[in-house]
Parts: C-alpha cells; structure tokens; sequence
C-alpha cells in the first residue's frame, strides 16, 4: 500500500509547502475526515484492482485511486486553507493537480516497468486510458460534492 503512504505524504508535505510559501496557515488537525476518505478510496480501488485485474481493475484503479483519491485530496487542502474561489478557478486547481499526479504516476509506472521492477503497461494506450481514468474519477467526485454543497444549503 505505499499508494496510501506516497498519498498521505504528498498531501502533508505540499500543505506545508505553500503554507510556508504563501504565509498562511494550515490546521492540519482539521479536516482529516478527507484523508480518512482518501485512503478508503485507494484501498476500495486497489481491492477492485487486484481481484478484478485487466483493463476494468486497471480503468476503476486509476479512476477512484487516483481520481476520486485526488479530488478528495483537493477537498482536504481547499478547506484547510478556507479557500474561496468560483467553481471555475476550483475545476482549474483540480483538473492541474490530477493532471500533475497522474503525470508523476505515469512516471513511476514507466521508470518500474523499464527497470524491470514490474508491469503496468497493458498495450500502447494504457498511459491515455489511464489519464482519462484519472480525469474522469476526479471531476465526477468533485462534481457530486458540488452537488452535495447545492443540496445542503436548501
């Protein structure tokens, strides 16, 4: 499970790094119901995955393991840092952080896959289905909290 670990890290170290960059500050106490979400997000995905397998297990892994994962993420930080932005700027930090992280999986992926370590790659469009995966489950999570936030103030 060092997806969880690697998760839970990143998202510690990048709330210091522009708390610290920005001068604001971050109650990383608050919130951690999204991080607990996170990790329950990347085990269902993985669980899937393994007894899944193949183009489905891979497509639900990238799409709630990363995407969900990432948007859920991107929750924790956004409230955290009480950040107040129009739902287009909110789909434009989100869509640059899944892209970003989806990218640095893609790396790892190739560098384990060259180095032997291990294989990811189904055929020649595993990396463009993967990054769809990933869009995909981040939007369609951000999206049913949108809804969610909608529904609650009526």
């Amino acid at each position: 499970m060092i997806h969880i670990l690697a998760t839970l890290i990143f998202a510690y170290l990048f709330s210091k790094w522009i708390a610290a960059e920005f001068k604001l500050s971050f109650p990383h106490g608050k919130n951690y119901g999204w991080l607990i979400a996170t990790v329950l997000a990347i085990s269902c995905a993985s669980a899937f995955s393994y007894y899944e397998g193949g183009r489905v297990g891979n497509f639900v892994l990238h799409s709630v393991g990363g995407g969900v994962a990432t948007a859920l993420i991107f929750e924790y930080l956004k409230r955290g840092f009480r950040l107040k932005v129009s739902w287009r700027t909110e789909l434009v930090l989100l869509f640059g952080l899944v892209s970003s992280l989806g990218a640095l999986n893609e790396l790892a992926e190739y560098a384990a896959d060259s180095a032997g370590i291990a294989y990811f790659s189904y055929d020649r469009m595993d990396t463009w289905r993967d990054i769809l995966a990933n869009t995909l489950g981040a939007l369609t999570c951000w999206s049913f909290l949108r809804l969610l936030r909608i529904i609650r103030k009526k």
